[in-house]
């Protein structure tokens, strides 16, 4: 595993960077795509939210593995 994302979906994006910028200090790090936001908040972790209004108040995690190659177990 090389980095972890938490992500928690929300139904209005603007409301929820503004709540999320007080809690983290600052605005986000990025918005790579339209109705995301997110917060990088270690080399290796990091926060997001993403607006869906039919999944909010649902959280997800993003796990980027290095190595595609090996299986999981079981």
């Amino acid at each position: 595993m090389t980095r972890l994302l938490a992500q928690m979906t929300i139904a209005d994006l603007e409301p929820a960077i503004k709540w999320y910028a007080t809690l983290f200090g600052r605005d986000p790090d990025a918005r790579p795509m339209d109705g995301l936001a997110e917060w990088h908040l270690a080399p290796t972790f990091g926060f997001q939210v993403w607006a869906d209004a039919e999944r909010a108040g649902r959280s997800t995690m993003v796990v980027d593995e290095s190595d595609w190659t090996t299986s999981p177990p079981g």
